[in-house]
């Protein structure tokens, strides 16, 4: 079962999975690495956003849509910067928000450094806020049930 809200001619990152462990990482990296664990058969569409669904501006990289549960989670891997991480989600939430819009929504942080400061900015506060909390960040890799 695919569950795509989005042009079906984007289909080069648009991959579905069934399969018992979903890996999220970027190519030729081994961190930040995202990887979630699908104990139940579910399926899930994955998409690439940075480049794919959204071309310019500030966007994050990943979109794992859960077709089951009607969850989207919007997966950044980044390298430090968790305030320009938050914007880059909050961009890609506003430019896809439409098609999303039946969707619950989660952030996924996964950054390759601890961040240098402990404040949170204002765009991950407002990213938080906006989630009801449904944000996690996590250094090096992220393991998650989905």
């Amino acid at each position: 079962m695919s569950c795509n809200p989005f042009d079906p001619n984007l289909s080069e990152w648009n991959n579905s999975y069934n399969r018992s462990i979903i890996v999220v990482v970027d190519r030729g990296h081994a961190f930040p690495k995202y990887v979630g664990a699908n104990n139940t058969p579910k399926n899930f569409n994955l998409f690439r956003i940075d480049g794919y669904l959204i071309v310019a501006g500030n966007k994050c990289d990943y979109l794992l849509i859960g077709c089951t549960d009607k969850t989207a989670r919007f997966i950044e891997l980044k390298g430090s910067d968790l305030e320009h991480a938050a914007l880059q989600i909050i961009n890609s939430i506003n430019q896809l928000s439409v098609q999303i819009a039946d969707y619950t929504l989660h952030a996924r942080i996964v950054m390759n450094k601890t961040p240098t400061t402990k404040l949170l900015g204002t765009n991950y506060k407002k990213l938080h806020a906006f989630l009801k909390g449904r944000i996690v960040v996590r250094t090096k890799q992220m393991d998650e049930n989905i």
